[in-house]
C-alpha cells in the first residue's frame, strides 16, 4: 500500500478550505542566518513573508535544506530570527519576555518530526505531556487532569500515562507528542514532518487523527512536508520554498494543479503517478547556490531550464502575474511563469 492508497481513505475527512482575512500568524521579512565555520554566514532565511490564516493548514513544501524547519523555529520562537517581523493575534510576537511570553506559547505549540528526540526518555508519558502546562503556571494536579485528557483524545490508554516512551512504537510515540502539544489547548499547532519516520499505513492514522484535532478544536496548522500527496489532501494553502526563501504560494489545488514556478513544476513531476500512463520527469542539473554566497538574481537560475540572463542578474519579486487567478491570492517569483504552465501543458499534470 502506498501514501497516495491511504491518503485518499482520508478524503472525507478533509476540512473545507477557511482561506480568508483574519490572519492568527503573520511573518514578515523574515531573516535567519548563522556564522559558519569558515567565518561567512548561512542564510537560512532570506526575507520570507508569510500569513497564516486562522483555522487554515498551510503547507510549507521544498527540498531538504530550502529552510522549511528554520521556518518553523522562528515562527514559533524557538530560534529568534535575526531580523524581520512575527506577529501572533495582530501582536508583536518578538517583543514579548516573561509572562507574555510564557502565555504566547501556550497558544502556539509544535509537533516535531521524530518523537525520540523530542520526548524524554526519562520521564513518564504523563509527565511528559503535563510539562508544557507546568512550565505555563498550571498547578500540579491540573496539570495532570488536563495530560490525561489530552492522551485520551489522541487514543493513547490511560494505563499508557505510566510508562516510558521506549515502550510504545513510533506511531503511538507520535499520538504522545500530539497530545503534549495540544495540552496548552493552543490555537496554532506546527508540524514539522510528523509522519515522515513512520510506516505509510500508520502514517494515514497520523493524519486521519490530525484533521479529526482540528474540526474538533478549530486548530491552525502549518504543516511542513516534502510529500505533496499529504499536502494535497491536508492543506488549503501550499507555499514552497527554495533556498530560504518562498517561490510561490496560492491555494493548495491552484499550486498543484497550475504551479507557475519552474521548481514547483519540478516537483510535482517527481510525484509517482499511480496510473499507468507515463509522464516526464523534470530531473534538475547545475549546481545548487551555497546559503553561505547566495546568487545575486533568481536563487533557482542555476538549476533551471527556463532561465535567461534576467534571471541570473535579477531576482524576481513575489507577486501576482497574469497568469494567477484573479483575487486568487496565488503568488510566484518568477519572471516566466507563463513557460512554466507550458511545462504542465505537455504533460506534466499532478492528477486530482
Amino acid at each position: 500500500m502506498s501514501i497516495q492508497d491511504t491518503v485518499d481513505e482520508m478524503a472525507p475527512l478533509r476540512p473545507e478550505n477557511r482561506h480568508g482575512t483574519d490572519p492568527l500568524m503573520v511573518l514578515n521579512g523574515i531573516r535567519q542566518e548563522f556564522p559558519s565555520s569558515r567565518g561567512r554566514t548561512v542564510h537560512a532565511l532570506d526575507g520570507v513573508t508569510l500569513t497564516v490564516e486562522r483555522g487554515e493548514t498551510l503547507g510549507i513544501v521544498g527540498e531538504s535544506g530550502c529552510g522549511k524547519s528554520t521556518l518553523a523555529r522562528a515562527a514559533l520562537l524557538l530560534r529568534r530570527p535575526t531580523s524581520g517581523e512575527v506577529f501572533f493575534d495582530g501582536k508583536d510576537a518578538l517583543s514579548m519576555r516573561g509572562g507574555a511570553l510564557r502565555s504566547h506559547r501556550k497558544r502556539a505549540q509544535m509537533v516535531f518530526q521524530d518523537p525520540n528526540d523530542s520526548l524524554d526518555p526519562r520521564y513518564r508519558v504523563q509527565r511528559s505531556v503535563a510539562e508544557p502546562l507546568r512550565a505555563a503556571g498550571v498547578s500540579r494536579a491540573d496539570a495532570a487532569e488536563r495530560a490525561m485528557a489530552a492522551l485520551a483524545q489522541v487514543g493513547v490508554p490511560e494505563d499508557a500515562a505510566w510508562r516510558h516512551p521506549h515502550e510504545f512504537s513510533g506511531g503511538q510515540r507520535q499520538r504522545i507528542a500530539i497530545a503534549r502539544a495540544i495540552a496548552t489547548e493552543p490555537e496554532l499547532v506546527v508540524l514539522d514532518e510528523p509522519t515522515s519516520a513512520l510506516d505509510v499505513s500508520i502514517q494515514a492514522q497520523i493524519l486521519n487523527l490530525l484533521l479529526e484535532l482540528q474540526e474538533r478544536q478549530q486548530l491552525t496548522y502549518m504543516f511542513i512536508s516534502h510529500n505533496l500527496a499529504v499536502i494535497r489532501h491536508l492543506s488549503h494553502r501550499v507555499a514552497v520554498m527554495y533556498l530560504g526563501r518562498i517561490v510561490e504560494v496560492g491555494p493548495a489545488a491552484d499550486v498543484l494543479a497550475n504551479p507557475l514556478h519552474p521548481y514547483t513544476t519540478a516537483l510535482i513531476s517527481a510525484v509517482p503517478e499511480p496510473e499507468a500512463t507515463k509522464r516526464e520527469r523534470i530531473v534538475l542539473t547545475g549546481d545548487l547556490p551555497s546559503p553561505a554566497s547566495r546568487p545575486t538574481g533568481c536563487a533557482f537560475a542555476s538549476r533551471c531550464w527556463l532561465a535567461t540572463e534576467q534571471c541570473r542578474t535579477e531576482a524576481p519579486p513575489l507577486t501576482t502575474t497574469a497568469m494567477s487567478e484573479p483575487g486568487s491570492g496565488h503568488l510566484v517569483a518568477c519572471h516566466r511563469p507563463a513557460e512554466a504552465q507550458e511545462a504542465l501543458a505537455s504533460g506534466l499534470q499532478l492528477t486530482a
